[in-house]
Parts: C-alpha cells; sequence; structure tokens
C-alpha cells in the first residue's frame, strides 16, 4: 500500500469505495468490479485489487445468488458459464504477460461502446421480449469471462447480451449474479492454484485474503442497500441505470490507464 495519506483516510476510502460499488451491483447484478479496481488500485497494487476484487463478488454473489435464485434464467447461465471460464482462463494469462495500461484502455474503450449501444437500444420501439439464442450465450460468456480474468470487471458484453433480449429486470438481475457466481468461482480456483501460469507466486495469497476478509462487511452492506434499491425500481428505470453503470465502468477504467 502506497501511505500518500493517513491510514485513517486511506481506510476510509476504501471502505467506501467498496460499499458504493456492492450498493450498484445489488442495484443491478454487476458493476462493482469497474469500480474497485481503478479506485483502489490508487492505494493497492492492480493485481492484488483484482484478486480481492473477485473474491468478494464470489463470496457476495453466494448470498446475493441465493436470494435471487427463483428468478434467475438456468438455462442461459449454463450455455454461458463455460465458454466463460475458458475466457476467464485466457484473461488470467493476459494479466500475468501483457501490460496493464494497455489492457484498461482497450476494455474502458469497449465498455462505453456497450453503453452507448445499450442506450441507443432503449430508444428503439419496444420489441416483444425473445429468449437469448446459444450461439450469442456462448460469445458473451467467452469475452465476459476474459474480461473478469483481467480486471474482475466482466460486466459488459454478457449485461448487453441480456439487454437485446429484454428481459423483466428481476430475471436479468438474476441471471447475471449467476452466471458471474460460477465465472468468479472458477476464478478463485486459478487465482489461488494456478501460479501465474507457472511463472511466480499465486495472486490469491494470504495478503490479499486478509484484504479481502476485512472488506467483507461493506460489500454485504452496499449489496443489501443495492437490493433494496433494486425493489423500488420500475423497469424502465433499472435499464436506464445499467446503461449509466456501464458508461461509468468505461470511464473508470480509461481514467486509470491514463
Amino acid at each position: 500500500m502506497r501511505l500518500t495519506d493517513s491510514p485513517w483516510a486511506i481506510s476510509t476510502f476504501v471502505v467506501a469505495v467498496v460499499f458504493t460499488a456492492y450498493t450498484v451491483r445489488g442495484l443491478t447484478g454487476f458493476g462493482s468490479g469497474p469500480i474497485v479496481a481503478p479506485l483502489l488500485a490508487l492505494v493497492l497494487d492492480l493485481r492484488t485489487v483484482i484478486a480481492v476484487s473477485v473474491f468478494l463478488q464470489f463470496v457476495v454473489g453466494c448470498h446475493m445468488v441465493y436470494r435471487a435464485r427463483a428468478v434467475m434464467d438456468r438455462r442461459v447461465i449454463l450455455r454461458a458459464a463455460l465458454p466463460g471460464m475458458a475466457g476467464g482462463l485466457a484473461g488470467a494469462a493476459l494479466l500475468t504477460y501483457l501490460p496493464i495500461r494497455a489492457l484498461l484502455c482497450l476494455v474502458g474503450l469497449c465498455t462505453l461502446w456497450y453503453a452507448l449501444r445499450t442506450l441507443r437500444a432503449r430508444r428503439t420501439a419496444v420489441r416483444t421480449p425473445r429468449n437469448p439464442g446459444k450461439a450469442a450465450a456462448y460469445r458473451a460468456g467467452a469475452l465476459s469471462g476474459a474480461m473478469e480474468g483481467m480486471f474482475g470487471a466482466g460486466g459488459p458484453p454478457f449485461v448487453v447480451f441480456l439487454s437485446d433480449y429484454q428481459l423483466e429486470k428481476s430475471r436479468m438481475r438474476g441471471t447475471i449474479l449467476g452466471y458471474f457466481l460460477a465465472i468468479d468461482g472458477y476464478l478463485m480456483y486459478c487465482y489461488t492454484v494456478v501460479p501465474r501460469l507457472g511463472s511466480g507466486p499465486t495472486l490469491m495469497d494470504v495478503r490479499t485474503l486478509s484484504v479481502a476478509a476485512v472488506l467483507l462487511l461493506p460489500a454485504f452492506s452496499g449489496s443489501l442497500f443495492g437490493e433494496h434499491l433494486h425493489r423500488r425500481l420500475s423497469s424502465a428505470s433499472f435499464h436506464v441505470w445499467v446503461s449509466i453503470v456501464l458508461a461509468v465502468s468505461g470511464i473508470a477504467a480509461l481514467a486509470k490507464a491514463l
């Protein structure tokens, strides 16, 4: 940790970031990683931040998925999860070997494009909701898995994929949560067991787990508050919030890259 300020100020900053990030995740089903990664990277090593983010997303995600189990689309989750795991392994390799700034810039630009695409889709005529297709689920699962492995921020491709089918807000949120629980659980295994693909220490070490354990309380608290907000939103407002979170995610990634 780079002590650019007092330890108390840094601790307060970290807790506030995590609480805000998991309020967003509780509200929309995604969005915690793109908030946590660029902001906590100001005071922690980026690779440590990514491992902490995946740990929190998995542990808090277990609770969130249990509460949303009745509304998630299990068929879509099963279709997207396997290519998502393959993409996650590829993303972990990129995290290890490629320049962080170049990857952040790429992710930021792609996420902003997804946000603009989603906002434009909301302005078009309302279509009849339809079931997500298999091929699209495979592609979105793989892309989101790769982004999750790189930055713990894989939401955009899978979220935009689901948005195209205009799912009811709770079904969409539950499906997002279920997919990322599978991917984050797999990445937990990769980060813990695979020693940087044979070239160094594991990403999920004792120090990382210690930091993550301290942040569990604000993460759980934020997720419950976000879930409360989700129940009060209309479906139209929910999709607007999804677009906003996507846009903020892209800007945050670009800001960190620059």
